[in-house]
């Protein structure tokens, strides 16, 4: 009896983090950890002050490629702070 093969599969490259180090070399190549006082960490905690300031925001209710007016809003609530509402 023949091997049965279920199909042939491709994953696409990870780019969830920024690696520092030589494309070539993967051995070399580490993920940034956002360490105290690194650049990294300093770029991390300004970029969510910017986003944070354009609090609340308008998310609108898109169905079909189109926004859909909807009499009543819903509100969003940051998840790691229930009190600040996300949205108008």
């Amino acid at each position: 009896m023949a091997n049965a093969q279920l199909g042939v599969f491709s994953l696409p490259q990870i780019q969830n983090e920024p690696l520092v180090g030589s494309p070539s070399s993967l051995m070399l190549m580490i993920q940034l950890h956002y360490a105290p006082n690194s650049k990294e960490r300093a770029d991390l905690q300004a970029a969510i002050v910017e986003l944070r300031s354009q609090l609340p925001i308008e998310i609108p209710c898109i169905v079909d490629g189109s926004p859909v007016a909807l009499r009543t809003g819903q509100d969003s609530n940051s998840r790691s702070n229930p009190a600040k509402q996300l949205n108008n």
